[in-house]
């Protein structure tokens, strides 16, 4: 016996020479602190950090795979470790991936101190043992916990291939049973090898395994009793029921109602008619009040006020009062679901608008158009580009991605309810509301980078500007800025935040258009009472514009027979403060002919703007009216809208149908402004509009209509 033993630990303590250097840095302390560390860093700090912003990573194929390996790695180790412990070895640092997963798919509150703890210490355990007592003393610990793992990672792979196999794993509770078992067995193990093995541990080290053995017991046993255990006892749920006389729990269970109790004191009672059933034992009163009784009626579970009967309680709650609590909870109505899905729902794939009007509007390209907001194959090619994740089910087939598609449009082309798209694409309220939070957000995270990118060469500034000077006849001009307000239903608990000057509640849109009417920077989200010039201060947009890095070009002539330069500007209204950018109007009613052909010359230019909203809000009519959703989902929905105005205007053009009541508005912006204006951007920013006013009154930059459109 003792010289099989030897053999054994002659191979153990090979095994350990070997090996441990690689995976503790030449046998030191510091490289099992170092990984173990680095595991603790990256779970803890660096991976929650990254996934803060970020949707939880879907990892079902990744999770099938890793579960599947460690299920035959660990049956694989019930049968090996008896020769070779240094699989196991390994395999506490794989399990170590366990949190790793968890934190990418957002599973913070598996990711526990018991969870932390239990790696960290197994690791630092198996370390320990290879180092300094390689013997055959870990070889039923290491079968157990690997028979265990067998076990615990067959459920994790079950889990992972889909709620329809849910109902396989009904023996989830029961793992914990199964480790808490493991550690009883492994203290057992201690005990024996300690008092009858030939060769023990070392004290020390026997003492940190009970230790560590206790602790997980003590741990998960906690864990067990948190998660599985319901309690029974009524008085823990705050029922206080003496179970003393039989007969009248026997009549309250029945349905019959309690006779009269007499108060027992003298207090002043106040009867509570309206209280004609109770929410639960919290709705009891604790002083003297005296409070109807209510009979019960018939099998529908109703119940009515009776004035002959009643029920008085004094200042302490005696047995008759719990009768009364247990008899209304015993009968309490409950609401059945008369349908798992409603009949108008189960007809969705042969009588909802999807399938029905689907192919009749592809034959007809213009309501194809009128009803989607753009062709057929812009939508086809905006399909393509979405990422869209669907699975079906055992208990229902999902919503295709083009059917997703076409209801989010259609939602935010008419502006129409939940419950108008309800009853004609026979989908449920609940599932069009998380659709379109999904989809608006696929559609802006999917398009943002290619079809509403910040320019950020001087080239692309350069093409802005020729476009202006092109078409608006405003040279230098980067962009036309303004803000939309949003009309949104009032936010709960929000008090004047969005109320804004027109007198309706709503948040901003902050936009920079360029001569094409489209969106190069926008910025969603702000408070209704908030002014543009705020706003545009608190951007971003704002912020690279001061420290220079959105490589605007150098100030240049503004013709090329003229010696003064001047900057790049952006073209604003008179809500924004006197600064180069934006740069507003004269204000006043008394101006000079050269101030207001410098304000026509500059409305014609930031006309573009406004236009701009105008074509947005025909297009996308949920823009019309107040969008009944909370605050974060109501901005994602502008900001899927902006981007998707982007996308067809590229695709598509400018469809007649945009410009629909955009002209009488582009007329109105034409008028000189005449609010004041102050002029707190300083001399240079006054000097750069007196520049910008001769120009336009000279010869070189001066427009033959311009005198006739300023009387």
């Amino acid at each position: 016996m003792d010289s099989r033993i030897k053999v054994m630990d002659k191979n153990f303590e090979s095994v350990a020479t070997n090996i441990i250097q690689v995976w503790t840095l030449e046998q030191t302390l510091a490289g099992l602190a170092i990984v173990l560390s680095l595991y603790l860093v990256i779970v803890l700090k660096l991976l929650p950090a990254y996934m803060k912003n970020r949707e939880p990573l879907k990892l079902n194929k990744v999770m099938l795979t890793y579960n599947a390996f460690q299920v035959a790695f660990s049956l694989y180790l019930v049968f090996i470790v008896i020769f070779d412990i240094y699989p196991y070895f390994i395999a506490k640092h794989l399990d170590l991936l366990d949190t790793v997963f968890f934190v990418l798919r957002k599973k913070d509150n598996q990711v526990t101190f018991l969870h932390l703890y239990h790696h960290t210490t197994m690791v630092t355990w198996t370390w320990l043992h290879l180092m300094y007592h390689p013997t055959d003393h870990f070889v039923v610990v290491g079968m157990l916990n690997s028979f265990i793992h067998v076990i615990m990672y067959a459920y994790y792979g079950i889990s992972a291939l889909g709620p329809e196999y849910q109902k396989y794993v009904w023996w989830k509770k029961h793992l914990t049973k199964f480790q808490l078992v493991q550690f009883i067995l492994v203290l057992s193990h201690l005990h024996c090898q300690q008092k009858f093995s030939p060769c023990p541990l070392p004290t020390f080290f026997h003492n940190f395994c009970l230790f560590l053995i206790c602790s997980f017991f003590a741990l998960f046993m906690n864990f067990y009793i948190r998660s599985y255990k319901k309690r029974k006892n009524p008085a823990k749920e705050g029922i206080n029921i003496e179970y003393t006389d039989h007969q009248k729990l026997i009549k309250a269970r029945k349905g019959i109602s309690p006779t009269r109790l007499k108060s027992q004191n003298g207090h002043r009672h106040t009867s509570l008619r309206q209280r004609s059933h109770y929410a639960g034992p919290a709705d009891l009163p604790e002083t003297g009040h005296r409070t109807e009784c209510s009979h019960y009626i018939g099998s529908r579970k109703k119940f009515r006020q009776s004035s002959t009967t009643s029920v008085e309680f004094g200042p302490a709650r005696t047995m008759d009062d719990e009768i009364v609590v247990l008899w209304w909870y015993l009968n309490r109505r409950q609401n059945k679901r008369k349908h798992w899905v409603h009949p108008i729902l189960r007809e969705r794939f042969s009588l909802g608008t999807f399938e029905t009007l689907r192919g009749e509007l592809r034959r007809d390209e213009s309501k194809f158009f009128n009803y989607f907001r753009m062709t057929a194959t812009t939508f086809d090619d905006l399909l393509g580009r979405l990422d869209i994740r669907v699975r079906d089910t055992s208990f229902k087939e999902c919503i295709c991605p083009e059917q997703r598609l076409a209801i989010c449009l259609r939602y935010l082309a008419s502006g129409c309810s939940f419950n108008e798209i309800h009853y004609s694409y026979r989908v449920g309220v609940s599932t069009i509301s998380k659709l379109i939070k999904e989809m608006t957000n696929v559609i802006w995270e999917n398009l943002k980078t290619d079809f509403l990118k910040l320019p950020d060469t001087e080239r692309e500034w350069e093409d802005i500007a020729s476009g202006f000077e092109r078409k608006a006849n405003f040279p230098h001009c980067l962009g036309a800025v303004d803000g939309k307000h949003i009309r949104i239903l009032k936010p709960a608990k929000s008090g004047s935040m969005f109320f804004n000057y027109k007198e309706y509640y709503s948040f901003v849109l902050m936009a920079v258009v360029d001569s094409e009417y489209r969106f190069i920077f926008i910025s969603v989200g702000s408070y209704g009472k908030e002014c543009d010039s705020t706003i545009l201060k608190d951007s971003t947009f704002w912020q690279k514009i001061n420290d220079g890095t959105l490589n605007v070009p150098k100030p240049r002539p503004l013709h090329e027979n003229l010696h003064e330069e001047l900057p790049f500007i952006l073209v604003g209204d008179e809500g924004f403060a006197l600064t180069p950018n934006p740069l507003p109007p004269y204000g006043g009613t008394h101006l000079n002919t050269d101030k207001k052909i410098f304000n026509y010359r500059l409305s014609r230019a930031r006309r573009y703007v406004e236009c701009a909203f105008g074509i947005l809000a025909n297009k996308w009519r949920i823009i019309h009216r107040a969008i009944d959703l909370n605050v974060d989902t109501a901005i994602q929905v502008i900001k899927a809208c902006t981007v998707l105005h982007n996308f067809v205007r590229e695709k598509d053009g400018i469809n007649f149908e945009s410009y629909q009541n955009i002209e009488h508005r582009q007329e109105q912006e034409t008028t000189p402004m005449n609010q004041n204006v102050s002029s707190r951007g300083g001399p240079n920013a006054n000097a750069i509009r007196t520049s910008f006013t001769n120009y336009f009154v000279s010869d070189i930059g001066s427009v033959p209509w311009q005198a006739a459109a300023i009387k």
